[in-house]
C-alpha cells in the first residue's frame, strides 16, 4: 500500500509532458500486443510447404505453368543468412530443400523433397512424355525426373574430365577435383529445342555458378548415351562454353532467339549478351535509372517489345528496361533480394521474391498485384508487424529525447545546475534516436530477425510449431 501511494505521489508530480510519455509508452505496447495477436498465427502460412518455427522458406524459381498452376523450388534459411548447405545441416532439413506445386488458390497440390539447395525447374515435353529438369544445386548436379519423380537422367560434373575441354584445366584444377556439398553450385539448366534454333538435337544450357561456367551439352546425344547404358556426363556432348575469367558467379542464362546467350554476370553488376560464334560480347547493360546493378541474378528479354525484364537483386526491385537501356517500369514492394522474374503470356509478371518468401504476380504496366503467394508469412504478417517494430522503437527513442532535452532546457531556464548525468542522458538519449532512425532505415534485417525470434518464442510458448 505504501509503495502505491509513492507511485501516486511520483504520478501526482509529474510534469504534463512526462505522464504523455508515459500513456503514449504503455499505448504503444498495448498496440504492438494487439496487433501481434491479431496476426501473428498467420505467421506460418497454413498452406506452407513446412512448418519449422527455427528456419524460413526460400522460394527461388517460380514458373506458371499453362494450367494456372505454379511450380516452385524453394529451400530452408535462418533469418541471419544461414542456408541449409553444408553436409550437417542439409542431412537435417531434407525434407525442406523442395518442389511443390501451388493451385491458383495458393494450395499445395504436392511436393517432392529430397533435394538440396534446388535452384531451378523447367517441366518439359520430350519425345511425347513431360519430364522435370532439375538444378539440385548442392548436389552438383542437373538431373531429369518423370512425372512420377522417378530419376531418369543426371548430369554430374564429377564425372567429367574437364581437361578434355580444356587443356588449361589441368588435373590439379578445381574443376576436377570435386568436393561433396556446394562444389559448383549448379544453379540453372534450361531445355533448348533444336528445331527453334536450327539443329538437329536438343540441348541444355547449364550454369555452373562456382566454375564461373556456362555450357551447352548437347542432351539428345547425352540421353541416347545413357539409355545404351553410359555414365552420367560426357566431354564430348559439351559442345560450347563460356566463362572463366569473363564472368563471375553468373545466374539464369538464357538462349536468344537468334542463338546468343544471355547472362547475368552477378558480382559484375552487368548483363551481358554474348555472341555463341565468337564468344564475343555484343550488348551490356548494368544500370536502370541511374542506378548501378548489385548482384543481378535474373534477365528474360522480350521480342515481342524488345523490352529485358532485369531482377535486381541486391537493390530489391525488378526492372523493366527498353532497347536503349531507358527505366520503364520498377518493383519493389515486399522484395528482399528477389532471385528472379518471368514474363507470363497474359502480359503480367511472375516474381520469385527469395528471402521474402514471397510470390507475386503484377500486372503489366498499370503495376497491380494480381495474385501473390506467402511461404512464410501469410497475410504479410512478417512486414506489417516489422514495420510495427520500427515505428514503436522510434516512438519511444524520440520521446526519451524529448523528455530529457525538455528537462535539461527547464533546469538551464530556472538557472539550477546541470549535472554531468544530465548531460550524459541526454547525449545517449540522442545518440540512441538517431542510432534506431538508422536501423529503421538502412537495417532492417536486424530489425526482421528480432522480430522473427520474438515471434517464434511466442509460438513455442503457445505450443505452435
Amino acid at each position: 500500500m505504501k509503495k502505491r501511494m509513492q507511485s501516486f505521489a511520483k504520478w501526482s508530480e509529474a510534469s504534463t509532458f512526462q505522464r504523455i510519455t508515459f500513456i503514449t509508452i504503455i499505448v504503444s505496447i498495448q498496440i504492438l500486443f494487439v496487433i501481434t495477436i491479431l496476426y501473428y498465427h498467420y505467421f506460418i502460412n497454413p498452406n506452407s510447404s513446412y512448418k519449422n518455427d527455427s528456419w524460413t522458406e526460400l522460394t527461388l524459381d517460380a514458373d506458371r505453368l499453362p494450367n494456372g498452376d505454379t511450380l516452385v523450388t524453394s529451400s530452408p534459411i535462418t533469418v541471419t543468412g544461414d542456408i541449409a548447405k553444408n553436409p550437417k545441416t542439409a542431412s537435417i532439413y531434407s525434407e525442406m530443400n523442395q518442389i511443390y506445386l501451388l493451385d491458383p488458390n495458393g494450395t499445395i497440390k504436392w511436393r517432392q523433397t529430397g533435394l538440396s539447395f534446388p535452384h531451378e525447374v523447367e517441366y518439359v515435353q520430350y519425345q511425347g512424355n513431360y519430364y522435370y529438369f532439375i538444378a539440385d544445386t548442392n548436389n552438383n548436379s542437373a538431373k531429369m525426373f518423370d512425372s512420377d519423380f522417378n530419376m531418369i537422367w543426371e548430369f554430374r560434373p564429377d564425372l567429367i574430365n574437364w581437361t578434355e575441354i580444356n587443356p588449361a584445366w589441368g588435373p590439379d584444377s578445381y574443376y576436377n577435383n570435386p568436393i561433396e556439398y556446394g562444389w559448383t553450385h549448379l544453379n540453372d539448366v534450361d531445355f533448348i529445342v533444336g528445331s527453334e534454333h536450327n539443329t538437329t538435337y536438343d540441348s541444355l544450357l547449364i550454369s555452373i555458378n562456382r566454375f564461373d561456367l556456362v555450357l551447352l551439352l548437347n542432351f539428345t546425344a547425352e540421353f541416347d548415351e545413357h539409355l545404351s547404358g553410359d555414365d552420367f556426363g560426357s566431354a564430348e556432348n559439351i559442345y560450347w562454353w563460356y566463362g572463366p575469367g569473363e564472368i563471375h558467379l553468373q545466374h539464369n542464362p538464357d538462349m536468344l532467339p537468334n542463338g546468343n546467350i544471355v547472362i547475368c554476370d552477378s558480382y559484375a553488376g552487368r548483363v551481358i549478351e554474348v555472341n555463341k560464334t565468337s564468344k564475343e560480347i555484343v550488348h551490356t547493360i548494368s544500370s536502370a535509372g541511374g542506378k548501378s546493378f548489385v548482384i543481378v541474378k535474373d534477365a528474360d528479354y522480350n521480342p515481342i517489345n524488345d523490352y529485358y525484364l532485369i531482377t535486381d537483386s541486391g537493390n530489391n526491385r525488378i526492372v523493366i528496361i527498353d532497347n536503349t537501356g531507358e527505366l520503364l517500369w520498377e518493383w519493389k514492394k515486399d522484395l528482399a533480394i528477389p532471385y528472379e522474374a518471368d514474363w507470363l503470356e497474359n502480359g503480367n509478371i511472375l516474381i520469385s521474391g527469395a528471402t521474402s518468401g514471397v510470390i507475386q504476380e503484377i500486372s503489366f504496366p498499370d503495376a497491380k498485384v494480381v495474385w501473390s503467394y506467402y511461404a512464410n508469412s501469410g497475410k504479410d504478417f512478417y512486414i506489417i508487424t516489422t514495420r510495427t517494430v520500427c515505428i514503436f522503437i522510434l516512438i519511444i527513442s524520440s520521446l526519451t529525447f524529448t523528455n530529457r532535452l525538455l528537462i535539461v532546457l527547464k533546469l538551464r531556464k530556472t538557472k539550477e545546475t546541470i549535472s554531468k548525468w544530465q548531460w550524459v542522458r541526454l547525449s545517449l538519449s540522442i545518440i540512441l534516436f538517431f542510432a534506431f532512425l538508422f536501423l529503421c532505415i538502412f537495417a532492417r534485417r536486424i530489425v526482421y530477425s528480432v522480430t522473427f525470434i520474438v515471434l517464434v518464442t511466442l509460438q513455442r510458448r503457445r505450443g505452435i510449431t
